[in-house]
């Protein structure tokens, strides 16, 4: 990619505990920041949003390198919030963009592209400290994937 994001500051971890039949539930609010372009960007996923870490087959979790325990966990977490809604914002993830940090982040209701969520689970995954050829793998398995679902959720 020619315009690489860059995260703003470190990307924490979420902070959650298992309420069963394979579901989390967060027990703070999540946010990540990180500026593409000229544009800075920020997603939040606020306390009590439920997930289930890691919603790619099964078949991919053996991929090497990727656990969907750990450094995975914020990157699946946002990427399954903006699936779930079928790319738009909505009471279970906000998004927010500004041009500049002087400016306040104004909330933005535009859809997001599979190929754009995609991206940003790569990113994070990069940013968690994943190698690339993995995040670069798993990045793979969700744009063969999730095309099917992604209409199912539109």
């Amino acid at each position: 990619m020619t315009d690489d994001p860059k995260l703003s500051g470190q990307l924490i971890q979420p902070v959650h505990r298992c309420i069963g039949d394979g579901l989390w539930v967060l027990e703070q609010d999540f946010r990540i920041e990180w500026t593409r372009g000229t544009i800075y960007r920020r997603i939040t996923v606020p306390r009590g949003a439920e997930w289930n870490k890691s919603s790619i087959p099964r078949f991919a979790w053996v991929l090497k390198g990727y656990e969907r325990d750990g450094p995975a966990e914020a990157a699946s977490l946002v990427h399954d919030m903006i699936c779930r809604d079928g790319g738009y914002p909505s009471t279970e993830w906000h998004y927010e963009t500004t041009l500049s940090y002087l400016e306040p982040f104004q909330t933005n209701t535009s859809r997001w592209e599979l190929s754009e969520t995609n991206d940003l689970f790569y990113w994070m995954l990069i940013w968690a400290g994943i190698k690339p050829r993995t995040a670069a793998t798993q990045r793979r398995v969700l744009n063969m994937w999730l095309p099917l679902r992604w209409r199912y959720y539109s």
